[in-house]
This record gives C-alpha cells, structure tokens and sequence, in this order.
C-alpha cells in the first residue's frame, strides 16, 4: 500500500492512483492480492506474509520506529480496512458514484467490481475513497 494510518482499534491500508482507467486494474489487484495473503496469516497463524512486509520495510528503514517484528506484526491484530483511493483524470472532477456514465473505462469498472468482490471472501471491509482536484 501507499499509505498506512493506525487507530487504535483498526489498521488502513490505503492503496493510491491517478486516474479512473487500466491503471485501475493495478490497484484492485493489489487490493485484492494483499488482502488474501493477510486473510491466509491470520487463518494459519504462521504470520508469513507479515514477516515477509516487515523485513522489507526494515530493510529499506522505512519505518524507524518498529525495531520489533512483534510490534509490527500486533499493527495487524487491529481491524483491517483497504482503501482504493483514486483521483479523476477528467478535465470536470465529477464524482464517480454519481457520474459513473463520464468515465470511460470499462475495465476500471469491472475492476472495481471485481475487487469487491474479492474482499467479500475476506474479514476485511474495502472503502473508496476519490480524492478531489481543487
């Protein structure tokens, strides 16, 4: 993911792109890829996927604070929320959940109803979230 935002009862997982066409595709599969390999981590219990995060992360320091894989690993214990974040390429910033007819791509679309899909096999909820060119 782009962004991460811990709460105190929840984790955000918060995927980014520019856009509301293929790239659209990239986003959800990474939605969607992401959230089974959690799924799978916390049904076996073996946390590989976590571990795996965690040491790239580590590797790259891009977190300086988490010194500790089990501190990284109980962020996760938290209620875990996707977020497919997206801004508009379209010269008018029309909302997409009620313009959805303005944009063009049918495979954004059936992205997007593909990933929800997915998430539905998953404890995790999926949130949306367009971001807004002022």
């Amino acid at each position: 993911c782009d962004i991460v935002r811990v709460e105190k009862d929840q984790i955000y997982l918060i995927h980014v792109k520019y856009g509301f066409d293929a790239s659209i595709r990239e986003l959800t599969n990474q939605i969607s890829l992401s959230s089974r390999r959690f799924h799978e981590d916390r049904k076996s219990g073996n946390f590989k996927y976590i571990r795996k995060v965690y040491d790239q992360v580590v590797t790259k320091r891009e977190s300086a604070y988490l010194k500790d894989f089990e501190i990284f690993k109980e962020l996760f214990s938290r209620k875990i929320i996707f977020v497919f974040a997206f801004t508009s390429q379209l010269k008018y910033d029309e909302p997409v959940e009620t313009s959805i007819d303005s944009y063009r791509s049918n495979i954004a679309k059936y992205s997007l109803v593909q990933c929800s899909h997915d998430m539905q096999l998953t404890e995790f909820d999926l949130q949306f979230c367009q971001i807004r060119r002022t």
